[in-house]
């Protein structure tokens, strides 16, 4: 009976006032039948019983049925993702990116009353280039709806790595989170042949030489597009590695040992020369 009155939860997950409604009646007639079976009444009287029970029970199968299709239409409805085209998604992201994907880092499941939602992904994005933005870290953590660990599923959930590891993100600030924006965020790219040269001038056409575009869920006037937003960026910026954060700190910290250093060299010259000429009168 456990079983039945969970797969009952499941299956009208979006009009609960109905799911308990039935769910009550259901209880009570099965509970009447069980009384009734104890009873010693006459044949014809408990097949008389049964049959009109047993048809309520017909009507509340049906009230089920009708419940699991609302669901499932419903579900997939109100689920689906805006469209966004390239223009939109250049203009609504706070960061734009060219990385290759490392991995998930963790989950975050999200709490709604008594019901788990079905919470976020992180992956660590290795950055190769800024495009939009003021980030400059070498690593960048990104979250996708969808938890591999959450007992609940949405047909929105996707995983960042499922297109593709080398990617152009649009990505927008939700909360405390950077989060593509729909999968239409996630542009998947093939690295080329192209190696840069110390050379070369920090551009969008350097890029072009690096990367292609090469994502069969795009239209090719969307792929155009993209690859003009590319080669038209101007303020393409390099990712600071750690190593480069550490050797900058190093040199500025050694630079004031120096300066400090030479002050105090000079000051002790100064007074051997000051204490020579003395005694040399």
């Amino acid at each position: 009976m456990k079983n039945i009155f969970n797969k009952i939860r499941h299956w009208s997950s979006k009009g609960k006032i109905y799911e308990q409604a039935c769910i009550s009646q259901f209880k009570q007639i099965i509970n009447e039948v069980r009384i009734k079976t104890l009873c010693d009444i006459p044949e014809n009287e408990w097949n008389s019983y049964v049959g009109v029970k047993l048809l309520k029970v017909k009507q509340l199968a049906v009230i089920f049925a009708i419940l699991l299709m609302l669901n499932t239409f419903l579900g997939t409805v109100s689920a689906s993702w805006v469209s966004f085209t390239p223009q939109q998604l250049v203009q609504d992201s706070d960061v734009i990116l060219i990385g290759e994907i490392s991995g998930p880092t963790g989950e975050k499941l999200g709490i709604l009353e008594r019901f788990r939602t079905s919470g976020y992904t992180h992956w660590k994005v290795n950055v190769r280039y800024y495009l939009k933005g003021d980030k400059e870290s070498h690593e960048f953590i990104v979250a996708t709806p969808g938890a591999q660990s959450s007992s609940v599923k949405s047909s929105i959930d996707y995983r960042l790595d499922e297109w593709g590891k080398t990617v152009l993100l649009f990505l927008r600030k939700s909360e405390d989170n950077y989060q593509p924006i729909t999968p239409k965020g996630v542009v998947i790219l093939n690295t080329t042949q192209y190696q840069r040269q110390p050379d070369d001038q920090l551009s969008g056409q350097l890029i072009q030489k690096e990367f292609c575009i090469n994502d069969n869920r795009i239209s090719q006037q969307e792929k155009i597009e993209f690859e003009k937003y590319i080669v038209g960026s101007s303020l393409v910026v390099l990712p600071t590695t750690a190593e480069q954060i550490l050797g900058g700190s190093w040199f500025w910290s050694n630079h004031q040992t120096f300066i400090a250093v030479s002050i105090v060299l000079i000051l002790i010259v100064s007074l051997i020369i000051f204490f020579r000429k003395r005694l040399i009168k």
